[in-house]
């Protein structure tokens, strides 16, 4: 019989709370045939792994015991791989599964929809300790480990390249979705849960049911040992934290009250007593003196640490594994460049610490990308640059406008993208103006679907979408009419918002993926273009190459086209460029070096 379901705990050192966990899921599930139990001992010692070993075999569950200590996360892994149901759901060995649990589970799984990878479980805290309330999920969005269910396998059908054809990921590809991120075991037993869940939410959703729960164990602390390892512990969570950061840094939010990793080292650095105070309720302080006094003592050892740490996380680099940079294909960029393949990492744009500072009140552009173009230029032979332009915001609502730039296109014999929404795409109104577009030089990109929406503190619209929904933009680019088969697909981020992960798995569908400014944050600072590991380019466009034809006029750009030594985007914006009835476009169009590239050519 097929086993539905697989449930894996790690356990390491705590035999009593093993055996109590195996009870409560033997007395909700019995003898049930499509339910396995997978323990993982996380390298306890000798007779504490023949204890556990032993237990596991009394309530029928598979053993594993790892040689050394590898981590939570490891642990998990192992379990994963030895999982042979079609759900896998994570437990503790300090939980116990209240009752119903079982026949929850089942009935949950029965009318999960299609597009829901996996949900989150009720905890419950048990102990009226200062530490016993800490790990909880009453109203989900926790995403904890200690009770969450994830689907094994994630058929994603609708990525696609053309209107009938599938290109779903591969199989290495749906291991990794569920997979826990075993770098964290160089970093420390943090944050390996909640990158999970950014990394699996561009898949599908996860929800939360608080009708299914389990209740967690009082927490044993040992307090000299508590004390002692304060400074340690404030040692692995601050480099596992950066890492989160550095990997998920438009995702970082949804899990953290501050958007940044300088935002959370702040308050550490300035509010860790106040906040680990504020947490407690002060009727359970006041309760335990004593157990308050270990808090505040370790708090600020813990503070007075990230302290000591501050010189390190001010000049240290991200992690290369955690950044964008593991993504590329540094074969092909180095080609296109013509930059020997170490020295790609000077394609990085530098951020104007100033500018960035004083943003919000001058709005001056905090990148610019022409020092990466000077430094490119005196290692390569200098060429005649690559010039393509796109047209950002081109709604088809507007017809006349529309119109009046077709026929200046048209009467130069100049190419350019046209970035389009999807709702425009779809209406069936539209396509004489498509195809007028398309007649006139122009090539068609997918600029979103609505150009609508937020995400957290970031305007954005894609963002927030899951991977399937943004790639089913490819079908209806084909469905349109407005990419025909051989051209390339172009996908242009609304507000220039899209994160890493979805820039290197999109790149399997999207030949071209453009990006500008805001992308930059999300991008590890690379300027393009950039070849992608196992798919297309990600290719921006930045300041003075970004804005207006006014401002790129004024800023002499035909000074900066003589810099390049490969492909670069010229953007504008078709709602600024109409208020002068195009003049400006035409007056930029004339001053450029070169003629402008055809973009089912590039790359």
């Amino acid at each position: 019989m097929m086993i539905k379901v697989s449930i894996v705990i790690p356990t390491k050192e705590r035999p009593l709370l093993l055996e109590r966990c195996l009870e409560s899921i033997r007395r909700e599930s019995g003898m049930c045939e499509d339910l396995e139990i997978i323990v993982v001992d996380d390298g306890s010692p000798a007779p504490v792994c023949r204890r556990n070993e032993f237990i596991a075999e009394r309530y029928c569950a598979r053993f594993l015991c790892l040689k050394k200590n590898c981590g939570m996360a490891m642990a998990r892994n192992h379990g994963i791989d030895l999982a042979m149901g079609e759900w896998i759901i994570f437990l503790d060995d300090d939980v116990t599964v209240d009752q119903g649990w079982h026949d929850t589970l089942f009935s949950i799984l029965r009318k999960l929809p299609a597009d829901t990878i996996g949900f989150e479980g009720r905890v419950n805290p048990s102990g009226g300790g200062v530490w016993d309330r800490e790990v909880r999920n009453i109203n989900g969005g926790a995403f904890l480990t200690c009770h969450l269910c994830m689907k094994k396998e994630l058929l994603i059908s609708s990525l696609c390249t053309s209107g009938d054809a599938a290109l779903p990921f591969d199989a290495p590809t749906f291991l990794w979705v569920l997979r826990f991120d075993d770098h964290f075991a160089t970093k420390g037993p943090y944050c390996e849960d909640h990158e999970l869940a950014c990394r699996s939410l561009l898949f599908g959703k996860i929800p939360f049911f608080g009708s299914i729960s389990v209740t967690h164990a009082p927490r044993i602390i040992n307090y000299p040992r508590y004390i002692l390892e304060s400074t340690c512990r404030m040692r692995s969570m601050l480099p596992a934290e950066h890492y989160f950061f550095c990997k998920h840094p438009d995702r970082y939010h949804l899990c953290r009250r501050h958007r940044t990793f300088a935002g959370t080292y702040a308050s550490i650095l300035f509010r860790n007593v106040i906040n680990d105070i504020r947490r407690r309720s002060l009727n359970v302080l006041f309760r335990h003196p004593f157990q308050c006094a270990v808090l505040i003592t370790t708090s600020l050892m813990e503070q007075i640490t990230a302290w000591m740490l501050l010189p390190r996380f001010l000049f240290t680099k991200c992690d290369p594994v955690a950044t964008f940079g593991r993504h590329i294909d540094v074969d092909r960029t180095a080609r296109l460049w013509n930059l020997p393949k170490n020295r790609i990492g000077i394609l990085k744009v530098k951020k104007r610490i100033f500018a960035a500072l004083s943003f919000r009140l001058l709005r001056r552009p905090v990148y610019d990308c022409r020092p990466v173009l000077r430094q490119v230029q005196r290692i390569t032979n200098r060429s005649a640059p690559l010039v393509y332009l796109r047209i950002d915001d081109l709604f088809l609502g507007e017809a006349d406008a529309v119109q009046q730039l077709c026929t200046l296109f048209r009467l130069r014999g100049l190419p350019f993208l046209a970035a389009i929404t999807g709702d425009d795409l779809a209406k069936r109104n539209n396509r004489p103006l498509i195809d007028l577009i398309r007649s006139s030089g122009g090539h068609i990109g997918l600029h979103g679907f609505t150009h609508k929406g937020r995400f957290g503190p970031f305007a954005s619209e894609l963002l927030q979408m899951r991977l399937a929904d943004i790639a089913s933009g490819a079908g209806l680019l084909y469905g349109s009419g407005a990419v025909l088969p051989g051209e390339p697909l172009v996908l242009v981020p609304p507000f220039n918002a899209i994160g890493p992960l979805q820039i290197a798995l999109l790149s399997r569908v999207f030949q071209i993926i453009c990006g500008g400014p805001e992308t930059v944050r999300f991008v590890d600072a690379y300027f393009g273009p950039a070849a992608l590991i196992g798919g297309g380019w990600y290719f921006p466009s930045l300041h003075p190459m970004y804005g207006s034809a006014r401002s790129m006029i004024a800023l002499r750009i035909s000074d900066t086209l003589r810099l390049c030594t490969g492909p670069v985007c010229l953007t504008t914006h078709f709602t600024v460029e109409a208020k002068d009835s195009f003049r400006s476009l035409e007056k930029l169009l004339d001053s450029l070096p070169s003629g402008l590239k055809p973009w089912n050519q590039l790359f």
